[in-house]
């Protein structure tokens, strides 16, 4: 800097501190002047906290959003054209339901719930994806001009304003001089002539700029307007979405409530062993049994389950051991006291230390006393019932059971083993109807 140049400062120096402290006379600007300088005070702020609060709004987490500026910020450095998109929350949550809602699915057990689980979670899939849609056209169309309008055109103002107030404190500083005529000033008229020039270009260059950038609504008002539809198209699409799934979801939930509630008998551990000792291997059941323990049965609103320890080719005239009075609660290894007659007489050297499972029992001849009197209406019992209200009948598969009344299509009124109640129609065939 010239000596000229540093003088000059100095005097500008002097004349501010006058001002301020010693209540020196400043030239004074019109009010219309001042009135479009806190407007565009005003308009620096707002571009800033524009930024800043859109950009919040995008992508919330203060601590997602400082990762990811880092994370670019190395990109950039080390010459990478890589970036990092901000974690949406949909995203992840959704990300989350897919995985769980898969582990629910897989297996031999289907779950109505895990596949609930992965709609959802595609869903919220595909929102995050409309999130960084509505991200990127934010950032292009609203961000990038407001970005623009901060670092360029308001800057550009706040610098003729800045270079108007110089240029006025070196007007200020000669009109003073010249107006005391103090010892050792060289103020001449052409040097006050050309400050008051000077502060009157600024100013003009100031104004103009504040006002063009005033009288820019039209540009603003449209930029925000894209904001808007930005905002409104992601809203649109992300309704469209959750409505599809409230009404996958609303199905799935019918679906689950008109579906029959299965019944479900937990496996023993040593029915294998009761098997083998009743004569029968699971291995060689046939495809009915093999059926019924697969999936369980479906004749019947309830889904009575056969009882794991009958065989289904059971009939009214089959041998003891399969009708229903020799139950495994009746066999030997399930009643505490066992007759001798149940353990025909064999030879036990031949096993090595341990008893080997017992021969059938001898087939007794069939007697009537099995059964009800064919003059009695009866009916046999298909499943095994459990009643779950009162008044209600339970009885096991193979019960014969005493017709007393018939409520009406779907339910019967009977007695067995002393006890009576209602069961409905579909568990039982009838041996002998009502009159």
């Amino acid at each position: 800097m010239s000596l000229a140049g540093l003088k000059k400062q100095l005097n500008k120096a002097n004349q501010s501190i006058r001002e301020k402290i010693g209540g020196a006379e400043a030239t004074k600007l019109d009010d219309d002047f001042l009135e479009m300088e806190k407007k565009i005070d005003t308009m620096d702020e707002l571009s800033i906290e524009l930024i800043t609060k859109t950009k919040e709004y995008l992508q919330p987490n203060p601590a997602s959003r400082a990762r990811l500026a880092a994370q670019n910020q190395f990109s950039k450095i080390r010459g990478q054209a890589r970036t990092t998109q901000y974690p949406q929350p949909e995203g992840t949550l959704g990300d989350c339901m897919m995985k769980y809602g898969r582990e629910l699915s897989e297996g031999s057990v289907s779950s109505e719930y895990g596949e609930a689980l992965g709609e959802m979670g595609e869903t919220l899939k595909q929102m995050a994806e409309v999130k960084y849609n509505l991200d990127a056209t934010v950032k292009q169309n609203y961000l990038d001009p407001l970005q623009q309008l901060h670092e360029k055109d308001i800057k550009e103002v706040l610098h003729h304003r800045k270079k108007l107030q110089g240029r006025r404190l070196d007007y200020d500083c000669k009109k003073r001089q010249k107006e005391k005529g103090s010892a050792g000033s060289k103020v001449s008229d052409d040097d006050l002539r050309s400050a008051m020039e000077k502060f009157e270009e600024s100013k003009e260059l100031a104004e103009n700029g504040m006002y063009n950038l005033l009288e820019s609504d039209v540009e603003q008002i449209s930029q925000l307007q894209t904001l808007a539809n930005s905002m409104l198209e992601y809203h649109q699409q992300s309704t469209e979405l959750m409505e599809q799934l409230c009404s996958k979801l609303q199905s799935r939930v019918d679906d689950a409530s008109s579906r029959p509630r299965a019944h479900h008998r937990p496996k023993k551990v040593t029915e294998d062993l009761l098997d083998h000792y009743n004569g029968t291997d699971s291995t060689d059941a046939p495809p009915a049994y093999a059926s019924i323990s697969a999936k369980g049965s479906r004749h019947s609103p309830r889904s009575p389950s056969h009882s794991p320890f009958h065989s289904p080719y059971a009939s009214p005239h089959a041998s003891p051991r399969h009708s229903p009075r020799a139950s495994p609660s009746n066999s030997p290894f399930h009643s505490p006291v066992a007759t001798p007659s149940d353990f025909p007489i064999q030879d036990f050297s031949t096993f090595e230390g341990h008893l080997a499972p017992p021969t059938p029992p001898r087939q007794r001849p069939h007697s009537p006393t099995h059964h009800q009197p064919a003059q009695q209406p009866c009916c046999k019992a298909l499943y095994d019932f459990e009643p779950e209200n009162e008044g209600e009948l339970g009885f096991q598969e193979g019960d014969l059971i005493t017709l007393t009344n018939k409520i009406d299509e779907n339910w019967f009124e009977g007695t067995v083993k002393g006890q009576s109640g209602f069961f409905p129609v579909n568990y039982v065939e009838v041996v002998v109807p009502l009159l």
